[in-house]
């Protein structure tokens, strides 16, 4: 039956469309979070707790802290004129990009290195400092423990450390 879908799809559909409810652009379940290399998973921030269709226990959600308005600008390049496209060029430049592609799937690829290393997720990182992430934190307990007065106070905090509107 082709209306059936497993139930990995209904929580990869629901995560996604999560993000809008949310208001953030990347979100990940606590499974997934789970099978990073512990200086990934320092990376995501716990923010949520939900019960999914298909999921047969709640699920842990995560955000991955990533502002693209911290990005310069990007000017085109433009091609350069004398270049004749034919066969051979096209051919050239598949084989570019499939080295490109292979370098980005290596196995010696660590993607937490890339949060450390690589200059546009670091800019991107910018704007959540450890007193963000550590006041949140905090007001992410509060909230968990049903402690509303005290998780409102703190999760209002770091609206104003951030400087925008975090989900």
């Amino acid at each position: 039956d082709a209306s059936y879908f497993s139930p990995h799809v209904n929580i990869a559909f629901a995560v996604e469309g999560a993000t809008k409810t949310y208001g953030v652009r990347y979100l990940a379940t606590g499974p997934v979070v789970n099978r990073c290399v512990t200086r990934l998973q320092m990376c995501c921030r716990l923010i949520d707790r939900v019960v999914i269709t298909g999921s047969q226990a709640p699920l842990d959600m995560f955000v991955v802290d990533l502002d693209p308005a911290n990005l310069p600008e990007q000017e085109e390049i433009p091609l350069p004129r004398n270049v004749r496209w034919n066969m051979r060029t096209r051919f050239l430049a598949r084989q570019w990009m499939e080295t490109e592609r292979t370098k980005l799937w290596s196995e010696r690829l660590a993607i937490e290195e890339l949060f450390e290393g690589d200059p546009d997720i670091v800019r991107m990182r910018k704007p959540f400092t450890q007193h963000f992430f550590d006041t949140f934190s905090m007001g992410y307990l509060n909230y968990a423990a049903g402690q509303w007065e005290a998780a409102q106070i703190r999760l209002q905090q770091t609206v104003k450390m951030l400087g925008f509107i975090d989900g």
